[in-house]
């Protein structure tokens, strides 16, 4: 049960950092194509 309890906090430890990451990483992404995109004011 230690085991399985153990790789159950992981799973979830795994899953929220991955819920964590993405938004900033394709939010970071969104914003170096738009900096790199020609601003034609």
């Amino acid at each position: 049960m230690r085991a399985e309890y153990f790789s159950y906090i992981q799973d979830s430890a795994l899953t929220t950092l991955a819920l964590e990451l993405t938004p900033r990483i394709t939010r970071a992404q969104s914003m170096d194509f738009l900096s790199s995109m020609p601003i034609k004011a």
